[in-house]
């Protein structure tokens, strides 16, 4: 092949090739998906536990309470934080 023909031919056929074991590659990938997963039980956890506080503080929806706006401001604001 020509020299300005070998680069296109390596490019089209070659682009997958590398000089290192593939099972390198994909350690990076590995750690994002354990990561990921703690963080979701985390999430998982403080989403139970933001359904459960407003009962235990008695700041829960009540029908016809004058504070249920000050009480959606505190869930918010803990919620937030």
């Amino acid at each position: 092949m020509e020299s300005t023909q070998r680069p296109l031919h390596d490019d089209y056929n070659l682009q997958f090739s590398c000089s290192c074991p593939v099972g390198i590659l994909f350690i990076p990938a590995r750690i994002c998906v354990l990561k990921n997963r703690f963080r979701g039980w985390d999430q998982t956890g403080s989403n139970g536990a933001n359904l459960s506080f407003p009962e235990v503080f008695n700041i829960a929806q009540k029908p016809g309470d004058p504070n249920n706006t000050r009480n959606d401001w505190i869930v918010g604001v803990i919620n937030a934080a």
